[in-house]
């Protein structure tokens, strides 16, 4: 494996690790910490897993009023 291809592995895992990506649901958590473990393999790295969050933020609550545009 190339620098450049670590590199692009590192970047896409900066965006998964992103608020609204890895916290999102149980599966884009796991997805982050597979990544995660991939790129630290590459790097000859110990893993440094996200923990779960105390809550997914597809479960939360999202007002549904309509926006008013007058």
């Amino acid at each position: 494996m190339n620098k450049n291809q670590i590199e692009a592995m590192k970047e896409s895992l900066k965006i998964q690790g992103y608020s609204g990506n890895w916290n999102y649901d149980e599966y884009m958590f796991g997805i982050y910490n597979g990544m995660e473990l991939m790129v630290a393999i590459a790097e000859n790295r110990e893993p440094v897993y996200k923990e779960k969050p105390k809550r997914w933020l597809k479960d939360r609550k999202v007002d549904s009023k309509p926006i008013s545009m007058s």
